[in-house]
């Protein structure tokens, strides 16, 4: 009898882990799909780039505007992700921005080049330019994959220079 009861401890037991770990399951996974709708604001701010012909036809599908001595394309995005890597890959899938990008262990996604406009170190490398991401206009500590955004957040690509 004293056996039976101890079994009956260990399988109460095991199922309060069980049941404890896939009630938390959820928070191991990223949590880039919701249920609700976000509207959030993308932009690209290509600094003040002397647009070339060649530069500007590569990036024709953008309507930029030059605003404070910058080039600038905004829109506001509605998604059910929150993971900013994926609101860029569907964003510029709908609006056609081509892109290339490295993802980095520890930092995520990091951007190489955003319709045509790459980032560029000089021949000394003390000094270029990169794409840095900004989340309401604070710069992030980390790659677009390691970001998450919110309602009404904006998410910003900025050619800045180092």
């Amino acid at each position: 009898m004293e056996d039976s009861k101890r079994g009956l401890v260990v399988i109460i037991v095991m199922n309060l882990i069980i049941i404890h770990t896939f009630a938390t399951w959820d928070e191991k996974f990223d949590k880039g799909y919701q249920e609700e709708e976000i509207t959030i604001v993308v932009e690209i701010d290509f600094g003040s780039l002397e647009f070339t012909e060649e530069i500007y036809e590569t990036s024709g599908n953008l309507d930029l505007e030059y605003v404070n001595d910058t080039w600038m394309f905004s829109a506001n995005y509605t998604t059910h992700y929150t993971n900013s890597w994926w609101i860029w890959t569907l964003f510029s899938a709908e609006y056609d921005i081509r892109y290339t990008s490295t993802y980095y262990s520890g930092l995520g996604e990091m951007m190489e080049s955003i319709d045509g406009i790459e980032s560029k170190t000089n021949v000394n490398e003390t000094s270029g330019s990169y794409w840095a991401l900004y989340v309401n206009e604070m710069y992030a500590e980390a790659g677009t994959s390691s970001t998450y955004l919110d309602d009404g957040d904006k998410l910003t690509w900025k050619l800045d220079t180092w």
